[in-house]
């Protein structure tokens, strides 16, 4: 129920965070062929990080090449977006309000990596590896 469910995000996020457990995760994606979420989450990441020691202009072509790269129709690791969330974005974009403009979308992978992707992983034989 949904204190399970808390308790798996908790994990899920605990591990994420791990770089020896995010790398295990990150193959066994690769593995499965499901890391295009993974690597939206891992670019949305590194944005937050670099966000607030660039300019402006060299935001909104990182925000830019992002969204090309994972949220484009034709992107080669395309992850999905919901209508509204890549609207919010572009329109984000265009006013400047570039701070925390890709906090919905990643909520919205976290879940799906921590209910789907975390679920199949940790009943894995890569996961008893680990």
């Amino acid at each position: 129920g949904h204190q399970d469910n808390l308790i798996l995000e908790k994990d899920f996020n605990k591990n994420i965070s791990n770089p020896l457990s995010s790398a295990f995760f990150s193959q066994f994606l690769k593995k499965t062929y499901c890391n295009e979420n993974y690597i939206a989450w891992r670019n949305i990441e590194y944005y937050n990080k670099v966000k607030n020691r660039i300019s402006v202009e060299q935001r909104k072509q990182l925000i830019e090449d992002i969204m090309n790269k994972n949220f484009a129709s034709d992107a080669s690791d395309e992850t999905y977006i919901p209508g509204n969330v890549r609207s919010a974005i572009y329109m984000d974009l265009e006013k400047n309000r570039t701070d925390n403009i890709f906090n919905h979308q990643k909520e919205n992978i976290v879940r799906s990596l921590g209910m789907d992707s975390w679920v199949e992983y940790i009943e894995s034989e890569d996961y008893k590896q680990y």
